[in-house]
């Protein structure tokens, strides 16, 4: 664990816009902001795409950023209360909202569209076969989740399932991506 001082060293350097300041400040926090959201969140993705969404905020907003104490007790409040939010959110979210195609941040802009295509490929792989066989039905055929139940003889609650792990996966691999690209 790094001193109170040193991580307010490392967040003055990035708001100063020193070169290459961003990457050591992201690599101190992003670990144990994870596992701070997890247990709020109680899953692995959903917290890390809380804490990815911070950073891009943090990116973005550095010099609207108003740290009072240190940027360890603002990240580690800005996270809570991101994930809080996020609770929230996902209570509120009815299932068709879960189906549309997954909104990009506009922070992600700065992706090249075949970068994003190249990096939805590989997260595809991932997944199985019968995920993406329901992903490609879903996204590329335009079928119902109730055609694409019939079509492979599973029930619709796992059409769904499938669907929403994906759109989730997706989501926090396009940012993971953004975030690699500013570190790089």
């Amino acid at each position: 664990m790094m001193d109170t001082n040193r991580e307010n060293i490392l967040w003055n350097n990035f708001r100063e816009g020193q070169p290459d300041s961003f990457r050591p400040l992201f690599e101190c926090f992003y670990p144990s902001l994870c596992e701070y959201a997890f247990q709020i969140v109680k899953d692995k993705m959903d917290a890390e795409d809380v804490v990815l969404d911070l950073f891009i905020f943090i990116w973005k907003n550095s010099d609207r950023i108003n740290v009072e104490q240190s940027i360890r007790s603002y990240l580690f409040a800005s996270v809570r209360n991101r994930a809080l939010n996020h609770i929230r959110g996902v209570k509120l979210e009815t299932l068709e909202d879960s189906f549309d195609m997954p909104v990009l941040d506009p922070a992600l802009a700065d992706i090249d569209i075949k970068d994003i295509s190249a990096v939805i490929s590989a997260a595809l792989e991932t997944v199985s076969e019968r995920a993406r066989s329901i992903w490609k039905m879903k996204r590329e055929e335009g079928k119902t989740n109730a055609q694409i139940a019939q079509q492979l003889n599973v029930s619709e609650k796992t059409v769904e399932a499938d669907v929403t792990r994906i759109r989730k996966l997706l989501h926090l691999t396009i940012k993971r991506n953004f975030i690699f690209t500013l570190l790089f």
